[in-house]
């Protein structure tokens, strides 16, 4: 699915000591698209990401927050699709979104996030604004020299590592309609620089739904998913980077995600309901 995306961020940090050389590590605040087709218990973001700042313009402010004490972060996000459908202000919105950290270790920081998404269009007497699900978590960035690799091409160059833990708890209006209790994420992320500006990344993650129930309500409810995971392959591209307000490039990406449902008690003929039931899911940017 096509989209744009505009990103408008702003910083605020204090630290114990002057700023370093920026590090283009970094860990994305969202992970790589998991978009259920049954009433998803994700954040309702756009396909390519678990919405908040992404790819390239997290690169130079979560750098800028590595070399901060304490940090916060408030960031706007517009998505709208470049191929529309005949209703174009159902498929627009923005997201509003808030993160807070704190270094704990060299390298490593504990975050809380709070988003907010706000439509385009809405039923009669329904909000268009929207909650999405709070994040509480711990992120480790670090690099691996490549020096020792015996290759030419390799000298002075590093692979940047990034692992993130996070839980979700349930404040959006999906995540209560599911009687979500809270759900865990893990991230792996491994990003080379192939030339100046260039860089691939690759990423790996893994997500569980803890409910309350396994099924959702209504005769045609269905299953809930219990978990998912999968990769994530970006290419990426920066044309101008800010150790402040970020940075601006052009990116693509693949991702393939893998779901499995609750297990059934019973048998059902619907493709929505069965003993265990999995299924896959691509997305492309």
């Amino acid at each position: 699915m096509w989209a744009t995306l505009l990103t408008l961020g702003v910083l605020l940090g204090a630290s114990e000591e002057a700023p370093q050389e920026i590090s283009a590590a970094a860990v994305p605040e969202s992970a790589p698209a998991v978009e259920a087709s049954v009433a998803p218990v994700a954040e309702p973001e756009a396909p390519q990401a678990e919405l908040g700042m992404s790819g390239l313009a997290a690169l130079a402010t979560d750098a800028y927050a590595d070399n901060k004490l304490w940090h916060v972060r408030a960031d706007g996000e517009f998505h709208k699709l470049v191929i529309q459908d005949p209703t174009p202000r159902a498929d627009m919105y923005l997201l509003w979104r808030m993160r807070g950290d704190v270094q704990v270790i060299k390298g490593g920081r504990a975050f809380v996030s709070i988003g907010l998404q706000e439509k385009f269009w809405a039923e009669q007497n329904d909000s268009a604004f929207r909650l999405t699900d709070t994040q509480v978590g711990f992120s480790y960035n670090h690099a691996l020299a490549l020096d020792g690799l015996g290759v030419g091409y390799f000298e002075g160059k590093k692979l940047e590592l990034s692992e993130r833990a996070r839980v979700f708890l349930p404040t959006s209006r999906a995540s209560a309609n599911q009687d979500l209790y809270f759900s865990p994420d893990l991230l792996g992320r491994a990003r080379f620089e192939a030339l100046p500006g260039l860089a691939a990344t690759v990423d790996l993650f893994f997500r569980y739904y803890v409910n309350k129930y396994a099924e959702q309500a209504g005769q045609q409810g269905g299953m809930l998913n219990q978990l998912v995971f999968g990769p994530n392959l970006n290419l990426e591209y920066s044309l101008y980077e800010h150790p402040v307000f970020g940075a601006v490039g052009v990116g693509a990406d693949v991702s393939s995600s893998y779901f499995k449902r609750y297990a059934s008690r019973d048998d059902f003929e619907s493709d929505w309901s069965s003993q265990t039931f999995w299924y896959q899911e691509y997305g492309w940017d």
